[in-house]
């Protein structure tokens, strides 16, 4: 008799009866992130959340004429401090998502506008 036993990180090992391992560990499950398609206002679901370079971010939005009001915006709406102590940004945390969704109807961009950006934006390896 075998069982196989999931961890919270995702990892999985099948263990005999005796408690001994026979297979395991296994790869970690894909993380299922949101995305909006580019021609509706719809959740699609991807294999795994990108990554974004605050550095390469602050540039895309100040080549896009966007920063100040970013910048202004991430101020009144209390997301400064978590601007500041962020390095990089994954597209799967709700703080990110939610804000830059936000940002991106102050801003009036289109999704494909919006994804110009966040393309520019993605972290290096």
């Amino acid at each position: 008799m075998i069982a196989k036993t999931t961890y919270e990180s995702g990892l999985a090992a099948i263990y005999s009866t005796a408690g001994r391992k026979v297979i395991g560990p296994a790869a970690p499950k894909p993380v299922k992130v949101a995305t909006v398609a580019a021609d509706e206002d719809q959740t699609q679901y991807s294999e795994a959340p990108r990554v974004f370079s605050k550095l390469k971010l602050v540039v895309a939005l100040r080549t896009a004429g966007a920063w100040t009001q970013v910048k202004d915006w991430l101020e009144e709406n209390d997301y400064w401090d978590l601007f500041t102590a962020a390095q990089t940004f994954r597209e799967d945390y709700p703080a990110f998502s939610s804000g830059f969704q936000a940002l991106r109807q102050l801003l009036g961009w289109s999704a494909e506008q919006a994804e110009a950006v966040l393309a520019a934006s993605e972290a290096d390896d």
